[in-house]
Protein backbone atom coordinates (compact mmCIF):
# COMPACT_ATOMS: atom_id res chain seq x y z
CA UNK A 1 0.00 0.00 0.00
CA UNK A 2 1.39 3.82 -0.99
CA UNK A 3 -0.41 6.67 0.01
CA UNK A 4 0.96 10.49 -1.27
CA UNK A 5 -0.63 11.96 2.02
CA UNK A 6 2.66 12.28 4.52
CA UNK A 7 1.91 14.74 7.75
CA UNK A 8 5.71 13.57 9.19
CA UNK A 9 7.70 16.72 8.98
CA UNK A 10 9.72 16.62 5.68
CA UNK A 11 13.29 16.21 6.95
CA UNK A 12 12.39 12.70 8.35
CA UNK A 13 10.57 11.41 5.20
CA UNK A 14 9.35 7.97 5.06
CA UNK A 15 9.00 5.40 2.08
CA UNK A 16 5.58 5.86 1.47
CA UNK A 17 5.21 1.94 1.61
CA UNK A 18 3.39 -0.05 3.96
CA UNK A 19 3.38 -4.17 4.29
CA UNK A 20 1.47 -5.79 6.66
CA UNK A 21 0.67 -2.48 8.38
CA UNK A 22 3.46 -1.86 9.28
CA UNK A 23 5.11 1.21 9.81
CA UNK A 24 6.69 3.02 5.86
CA UNK A 25 10.18 3.35 8.02
CA UNK A 26 10.79 -0.14 8.21
CA UNK A 27 11.65 -0.87 5.08
CA UNK A 28 15.05 -2.42 3.09
CA UNK A 29 15.30 -1.04 0.16
CA UNK A 30 18.66 -2.25 -2.21
CA UNK A 31 20.07 -0.97 -5.83
CA UNK A 32 22.21 -3.50 -6.61
CA UNK A 33 23.12 -5.09 -3.75
CA UNK A 34 24.13 -1.64 -1.46
CA UNK A 35 21.43 -0.31 0.67
CA UNK A 36 19.33 2.90 -0.58
CA UNK A 37 17.92 4.22 2.73
CA UNK A 38 17.83 7.24 4.46
CA UNK A 39 18.50 7.85 7.70
CA UNK A 40 15.18 8.64 8.98
CA UNK A 41 13.71 5.60 7.01
CA UNK A 42 13.21 7.04 3.76
CA UNK A 43 14.70 6.38 0.71
CA UNK A 44 16.94 8.42 -1.39
CA UNK A 45 17.04 8.76 -4.82
CA UNK A 46 17.66 5.79 -6.90
CA UNK A 47 17.56 5.15 -10.72
CA UNK A 48 15.06 6.46 -13.56
CA UNK A 49 12.21 4.02 -13.93
CA UNK A 50 13.79 2.58 -17.61
CA UNK A 51 17.24 1.97 -15.71
CA UNK A 52 15.55 -0.60 -13.94
CA UNK A 53 15.81 -4.06 -15.44
CA UNK A 54 14.00 -5.61 -12.55
CA UNK A 55 13.03 -5.79 -8.84
CA UNK A 56 11.52 -7.72 -6.50
CA UNK A 57 9.92 -7.42 -3.00
CA UNK A 58 10.25 -9.55 -0.33
CA UNK A 59 7.49 -9.10 2.25
CA UNK A 60 7.88 -11.51 4.85
CA UNK A 61 10.18 -14.83 5.86
CA UNK A 62 12.82 -13.70 4.08
CA UNK A 63 16.31 -14.43 4.46
CA UNK A 64 19.34 -12.82 6.90
CA UNK A 65 21.09 -11.93 3.58
CA UNK A 66 18.17 -9.95 2.47
CA UNK A 67 18.79 -7.12 5.38
CA UNK A 68 17.41 -6.44 8.59
CA UNK A 69 14.25 -4.23 8.00
CA UNK A 70 10.84 -4.50 9.90
CA UNK A 71 8.71 -4.28 7.19
CA UNK A 72 9.84 -5.27 3.35
CA UNK A 73 13.36 -6.19 1.54
CA UNK A 74 12.98 -4.73 -1.81
CA UNK A 75 15.67 -4.94 -4.37
CA UNK A 76 16.44 -3.13 -7.53
CA UNK A 77 18.70 -4.09 -10.12
CA UNK A 78 19.96 -1.99 -12.71
CA UNK A 79 20.24 -2.39 -16.54
CA UNK A 80 23.69 -3.29 -18.26
CA UNK A 81 24.97 -3.11 -21.75
CA UNK A 82 24.40 -6.29 -24.34
CA UNK A 83 26.11 -7.10 -27.46
CA UNK A 84 23.63 -5.18 -29.54
CA UNK A 85 23.43 -1.58 -29.35
CA UNK A 86 19.91 -0.62 -27.85
CA UNK A 87 17.98 2.15 -26.01
CA UNK A 88 14.46 4.25 -25.06
CA UNK A 89 13.34 7.40 -25.52
CA UNK A 90 10.00 8.82 -23.88
CA UNK A 91 7.88 11.55 -22.67
CA UNK A 92 4.88 12.23 -20.52
CA UNK A 93 3.54 15.53 -20.72
CA UNK A 94 0.55 16.88 -18.97
CA UNK A 95 -1.50 20.38 -18.80
CA UNK A 96 -4.06 22.35 -16.63
CA UNK A 97 -6.28 22.18 -20.47
CA UNK A 98 -7.07 18.75 -19.70
CA UNK A 99 -7.85 18.45 -15.88
CA UNK A 100 -11.13 19.53 -13.99
CA UNK A 101 -11.07 22.35 -11.34
CA UNK A 102 -9.81 22.42 -7.88
CA UNK A 103 -12.97 22.84 -6.16
CA UNK A 104 -10.95 23.97 -3.27
CA UNK A 105 -8.96 26.40 -5.51
CA UNK A 106 -10.41 30.34 -4.52
CA UNK A 107 -8.86 33.61 -4.98
CA UNK A 108 -7.81 35.80 -2.31
CA UNK A 109 -11.20 38.22 -0.98
CA UNK A 110 -8.21 41.09 -0.55
CA UNK A 111 -5.35 41.85 -2.44
CA UNK A 112 -1.92 42.49 -0.96
CA UNK A 113 -1.95 45.93 0.22
CA UNK A 114 -5.86 46.46 0.02
CA UNK A 115 -7.19 47.68 3.28
CA UNK A 116 -10.17 45.74 4.74
CA UNK A 117 -13.23 48.69 5.54
CA UNK A 118 -15.32 47.18 7.95
CA UNK A 119 -17.65 50.07 6.51
CA UNK A 120 -17.73 48.01 3.33
CA UNK A 121 -19.89 45.27 2.65
CA UNK A 122 -17.87 41.55 2.71
CA UNK A 123 -16.05 40.69 -0.40
CA UNK A 124 -15.27 37.53 -1.59
CA UNK A 125 -12.93 35.35 -3.42
CA UNK A 126 -14.23 33.59 -6.82
CA UNK A 127 -13.69 30.11 -8.05
CA UNK A 128 -10.30 30.08 -9.92
CA UNK A 129 -8.50 27.23 -11.82
CA UNK A 130 -4.95 26.11 -11.10
CA UNK A 131 -2.35 25.87 -13.84
CA UNK A 132 -0.02 22.76 -14.45
CA UNK A 133 2.51 22.33 -16.85
CA UNK A 134 4.45 19.03 -16.83
CA UNK A 135 6.95 17.11 -18.97
CA UNK A 136 8.29 13.97 -17.44
CA UNK A 137 11.40 12.81 -20.48
CA UNK A 138 14.26 10.35 -20.77
CA UNK A 139 16.25 8.44 -22.64
CA UNK A 140 18.45 5.21 -22.36
CA UNK A 141 21.49 3.49 -24.45
CA UNK A 142 23.60 0.51 -23.80
CA UNK A 143 26.01 -1.60 -25.54
CA UNK A 144 29.50 -2.87 -26.53
CA UNK A 145 32.21 -1.38 -25.51
CA UNK A 146 33.94 -5.16 -26.65
CA UNK A 147 31.75 -7.75 -27.70
CA UNK A 148 31.49 -10.44 -25.41
CA UNK A 149 33.87 -8.34 -22.59
CA UNK A 150 32.93 -4.73 -22.09
CA UNK A 151 29.54 -3.12 -21.74
CA UNK A 152 28.44 0.18 -20.88
CA UNK A 153 24.30 1.16 -20.20
CA UNK A 154 23.72 5.04 -19.47
CA UNK A 155 20.10 6.71 -18.59
CA UNK A 156 18.91 10.31 -18.18
CA UNK A 157 15.29 11.22 -16.67
CA UNK A 158 14.39 14.52 -16.20
CA UNK A 159 10.82 15.98 -14.58
CA UNK A 160 10.14 19.61 -15.12
CA UNK A 161 6.77 21.34 -13.31
CA UNK A 162 5.60 24.54 -13.26
CA UNK A 163 2.35 24.07 -11.06
CA UNK A 164 -0.05 27.02 -9.58
CA UNK A 165 -1.71 26.20 -6.80
CA UNK A 166 -4.10 27.68 -4.42
CA UNK A 167 -3.98 28.72 -0.72
CA UNK A 168 -7.58 29.55 -0.27
CA UNK A 169 -6.82 30.97 3.35
CA UNK A 170 -8.77 34.54 3.05
CA UNK A 171 -11.76 33.72 0.91
CA UNK A 172 -13.92 35.86 2.66
CA UNK A 173 -13.04 38.91 4.36
CA UNK A 174 -16.35 38.18 7.12
CA UNK A 175 -13.16 36.57 9.23
CA UNK A 176 -12.11 40.00 9.86
CA UNK A 177 -15.52 40.48 11.93
CA UNK A 178 -17.42 39.41 15.10
CA UNK A 179 -18.04 35.67 14.86
CA UNK A 180 -20.97 33.93 15.71
CA UNK A 181 -21.12 30.18 16.28
CA UNK A 182 -22.54 27.83 19.17
CA UNK A 183 -19.57 28.49 21.85
CA UNK A 184 -18.96 31.63 21.65
CA UNK A 185 -21.96 33.84 19.68
CA UNK A 186 -20.43 37.31 19.31
CA UNK A 187 -22.90 38.44 16.51
CA UNK A 188 -25.70 37.33 19.12
CA UNK A 189 -24.19 38.84 21.87
CA UNK A 190 -23.49 42.14 20.66
CA UNK A 191 -27.02 42.33 18.75
CA UNK A 192 -28.58 42.05 22.26
CA UNK A 193 -26.74 44.85 23.85
CA UNK A 194 -27.45 47.25 21.35
CA UNK A 195 -30.85 45.89 20.97
CA UNK A 196 -33.30 48.65 22.69
CA UNK A 197 -35.21 46.37 24.94
CA UNK A 198 -32.60 43.84 26.02
CA UNK A 199 -29.87 46.19 26.49
CA UNK A 200 -30.24 49.51 24.90
CA UNK A 201 -29.40 52.29 27.79
CA UNK A 202 -29.15 49.53 30.45
CA UNK A 203 -26.03 49.95 32.45
CA UNK A 204 -24.10 46.76 32.76
CA UNK A 205 -19.86 45.60 32.90
CA UNK A 206 -18.21 45.94 29.83
CA UNK A 207 -14.14 46.40 29.78
CA UNK A 208 -12.42 44.56 32.67
CA UNK A 209 -11.32 46.93 35.53
CA UNK A 210 -13.98 50.01 33.85
CA UNK A 211 -17.29 51.03 35.84
CA UNK A 212 -20.72 49.66 34.14
CA UNK A 213 -21.36 51.70 30.68
CA UNK A 214 -24.69 52.02 28.85
CA UNK A 215 -25.25 48.85 26.67
CA UNK A 216 -25.35 50.24 23.68
CA UNK A 217 -22.28 51.75 24.13
CA UNK A 218 -21.06 48.62 24.98
CA UNK A 219 -21.86 46.82 21.54
CA UNK A 220 -20.07 49.81 19.82
CA UNK A 221 -16.98 49.23 22.15
CA UNK A 222 -16.78 45.49 21.62
CA UNK A 223 -17.68 45.62 17.51
CA UNK A 224 -14.06 47.83 17.17
CA UNK A 225 -12.59 45.50 19.43
CA UNK A 226 -13.35 42.46 17.35
CA UNK A 227 -13.23 43.61 14.59
CA UNK A 228 -9.41 43.18 12.82
CA UNK A 229 -8.94 46.26 10.73
CA UNK A 230 -6.55 48.95 10.86
CA UNK A 231 -9.46 51.76 11.52
CA UNK A 232 -10.85 49.22 14.44
CA UNK A 233 -9.47 48.43 17.63
CA UNK A 234 -9.32 50.06 21.46
CA UNK A 235 -5.67 51.15 21.58
CA UNK A 236 -3.14 52.16 18.90
CA UNK A 237 -1.87 48.67 20.00
CA UNK A 238 -4.62 46.96 19.24
CA UNK A 239 -4.96 48.95 15.69
CA UNK A 240 -1.13 48.04 14.84
CA UNK A 241 -1.45 44.11 15.27
CA UNK A 242 -4.94 44.29 13.39
CA UNK A 243 -3.38 45.64 10.49
CA UNK A 244 -0.58 43.47 11.03
CA UNK A 245 -3.08 40.61 10.73
CA UNK A 246 -4.56 41.74 7.63
CA UNK A 247 -1.40 41.80 6.17
CA UNK A 248 -0.34 38.31 6.95
CA UNK A 249 -4.01 36.88 5.40
CA UNK A 250 -3.36 38.55 2.33
CA UNK A 251 -0.23 37.80 1.41
CA UNK A 252 -0.79 33.89 2.56
CA UNK A 253 -3.20 33.27 0.31
CA UNK A 254 -4.07 33.33 -3.41
CA UNK A 255 -2.33 31.34 -6.26
CA UNK A 256 1.16 30.96 -5.57
CA UNK A 257 3.82 28.81 -8.14
CA UNK A 258 4.73 25.15 -6.81
CA UNK A 259 7.71 24.25 -9.31
CA UNK A 260 9.56 21.36 -9.30
CA UNK A 261 12.66 20.46 -10.87
CA UNK A 262 14.21 16.52 -10.94
CA UNK A 263 16.98 15.40 -12.78
CA UNK A 264 18.26 11.82 -13.02
CA UNK A 265 21.29 10.34 -14.51
CA UNK A 266 23.49 7.21 -14.12
CA UNK A 267 25.85 5.05 -15.64
CA UNK A 268 26.88 1.91 -15.47
CA UNK A 269 30.11 -0.31 -16.83
CA UNK A 270 30.19 -4.09 -16.77
CA UNK A 271 33.47 -6.09 -17.85
CA UNK A 272 33.93 -9.74 -17.61
CA UNK A 273 37.43 -11.08 -17.55
CA UNK A 274 36.59 -15.09 -17.91
CA UNK A 275 33.76 -17.21 -17.01
CA UNK A 276 34.52 -17.17 -13.49
CA UNK A 277 35.33 -13.20 -13.02
CA UNK A 278 32.88 -10.37 -14.13
CA UNK A 279 32.85 -6.77 -12.08
CA UNK A 280 30.69 -3.86 -12.60
CA UNK A 281 30.91 -0.06 -11.43
CA UNK A 282 27.73 1.90 -11.36
CA UNK A 283 27.46 6.02 -11.05
CA UNK A 284 24.39 7.57 -10.65
CA UNK A 285 23.66 10.95 -9.33
CA UNK A 286 20.09 13.13 -8.57
CA UNK A 287 19.59 16.97 -8.59
CA UNK A 288 16.17 17.66 -6.88
CA UNK A 289 14.13 20.43 -6.40
CA UNK A 290 10.49 20.23 -4.49
CA UNK A 291 8.51 23.67 -4.04
CA UNK A 292 5.78 21.53 -2.42
CA UNK A 293 2.34 23.42 -1.01
CA UNK A 294 2.66 21.46 1.68
CA UNK A 295 -0.76 23.59 2.44
CA UNK A 296 -3.72 21.72 3.71
CA UNK A 297 -6.82 23.36 5.18
CA UNK A 298 -6.05 26.94 7.01
CA UNK A 299 -2.65 26.45 6.65
CA UNK A 300 -0.69 30.09 5.29
CA UNK A 301 1.95 30.06 2.44
CA UNK A 302 4.85 30.71 5.24
CA UNK A 303 4.40 27.66 6.65
CA UNK A 304 5.14 26.01 3.55
CA UNK A 305 8.54 24.36 2.60
CA UNK A 306 10.28 23.56 -0.32
CA UNK A 307 13.11 20.26 -0.65
CA UNK A 308 16.90 20.51 -2.23
CA UNK A 309 17.77 17.41 -2.68
CA UNK A 310 21.36 15.96 -4.41
CA UNK A 311 22.35 12.50 -3.97
CA UNK A 312 25.86 10.92 -5.20
CA UNK A 313 26.15 7.47 -5.25
CA UNK A 314 29.57 5.46 -6.81
CA UNK A 315 29.33 1.77 -6.73
CA UNK A 316 31.18 -1.57 -7.58
CA UNK A 317 31.06 -5.75 -7.92
CA UNK A 318 33.36 -8.42 -8.17
CA UNK A 319 31.54 -11.78 -8.88
CA UNK A 320 33.62 -14.60 -8.23
CA UNK A 321 32.91 -18.59 -8.88
CA UNK A 322 35.41 -21.05 -7.58
CA UNK A 323 33.29 -23.99 -8.41
CA UNK A 324 30.06 -24.97 -10.05
CA UNK A 325 29.18 -25.44 -5.73
CA UNK A 326 30.49 -21.99 -5.04
CA UNK A 327 30.32 -18.50 -5.55
CA UNK A 328 31.33 -14.97 -3.57
CA UNK A 329 30.18 -11.48 -4.78
CA UNK A 330 31.72 -8.89 -2.73
CA UNK A 331 30.28 -5.33 -3.07
CA UNK A 332 31.56 -1.55 -1.99
CA UNK A 333 29.13 1.31 -2.22
CA UNK A 334 29.82 5.45 -1.40
CA UNK A 335 27.13 7.84 -1.01
CA UNK A 336 26.94 11.49 -0.56
CA UNK A 337 23.49 13.17 -0.04
CA UNK A 338 22.72 16.96 0.81
CA UNK A 339 18.99 17.21 2.12
CA UNK A 340 17.61 21.03 3.02
CA UNK A 341 14.24 21.60 3.61
CA UNK A 342 13.67 25.45 3.22
CA UNK A 343 11.01 27.61 4.71
CA UNK A 344 9.03 29.05 1.88
CA UNK A 345 9.40 32.57 3.39
CA UNK A 346 12.80 32.72 5.96
CA UNK A 347 12.67 34.45 9.54
CA UNK A 348 9.14 34.66 10.31
CA UNK A 349 8.19 33.48 14.05
CA UNK A 350 5.43 30.68 13.96
CA UNK A 351 1.91 31.92 14.38
CA UNK A 352 -1.32 29.73 14.82
CA UNK A 353 -5.09 31.12 15.15
CA UNK A 354 -6.99 28.56 15.36
CA UNK A 355 -9.87 27.96 13.28
CA UNK A 356 -8.82 30.56 10.88
CA UNK A 357 -5.11 30.30 9.63
CA UNK A 358 -1.51 28.80 10.08
CA UNK A 359 1.17 31.24 9.37
CA UNK A 360 5.30 31.72 10.01
CA UNK A 361 7.81 29.16 9.56
CA UNK A 362 7.37 25.88 10.77
CA UNK A 363 9.62 25.18 14.52
CA UNK A 364 11.77 22.49 12.94
CA UNK A 365 12.77 24.11 9.77
CA UNK A 366 15.28 25.22 8.14
CA UNK A 367 17.05 21.80 8.16
CA UNK A 368 20.21 21.40 6.51
CA UNK A 369 21.87 17.80 6.75
CA UNK A 370 24.39 15.98 4.75
CA UNK A 371 25.18 12.43 4.83
CA UNK A 372 28.45 10.48 3.91
CA UNK A 373 27.33 6.83 4.31
CA UNK A 374 30.08 3.97 2.88
CA UNK A 375 28.98 0.50 2.19
CA UNK A 376 31.89 -1.77 3.46
CA UNK A 377 32.71 -4.75 0.89
CA UNK A 378 29.85 -7.36 1.49
CA UNK A 379 29.59 -10.77 0.56
CA UNK A 380 26.78 -13.20 -0.79
CA UNK A 381 27.89 -17.09 -0.76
Amino acid sequence: MAGDQDFRVKQTPQSGLSFYGSNGRGNSVTVDGGEANGDSGGVRPTLSQDAVQEFQINRSNYSADLGGGSGASINIVSKSGTNRVHGSLYGFFRNDVFDARNPFSFSQALQPGQTFDPANPDSKGVRTKDALSRQQYGATVGGPIQKDKTFFFVAFEGLRQDAQTAVPLLTNTNIFRPQSDRANNQVGILAALADPITGGARMVPCLNGQPPIRADLCARFLTSALTISPTTGLSMAQTARNAFLNSQFETNGGLFPFNTREYQASGRFDHTFNDRNQVFVRYSYTHDLEENPDLQSLTGFSRGSSVHQYDNTIQGSWFHQFSPNASNEARAQWNYNSFNVIPNVLGQVGLDIPGFGNLGNQIFIPSLSILRRPNLPTTSP
